[in-house]
């Protein structure tokens, strides 16, 4: 019996976890063509190792897209 409910708890785990991704991919996507020129700020918390590489992506991403 508890092989049965061990195989249900997985596929059960696994169909939610896929949801989820989906659920989340999903929302990250948004409509491009409404660019009003409004200043978006976005706050990150990582690690001190990590600044280097997120300060070479804000370059890289503000010279694809330069602010106004």
């Amino acid at each position: 019996m508890s092989m049965k409910f061990g195989k249900k708890f997985a596929v059960i785990s696994m169909c939610l976890a896929v949801f989820m991704m989906l659920s989340v991919s999903l929302t990250a996507c948004g409509n491009d063509k409404e660019d009003n020129g409004k200043k978006v700020e976005v706050n990150l918390f990582i690690a001190a190792s990590l600044s280097d590489s997120v300060d070479e992506i804000k370059a890289d991403f503000e010279k694809r897209k330069p602010r106004n």
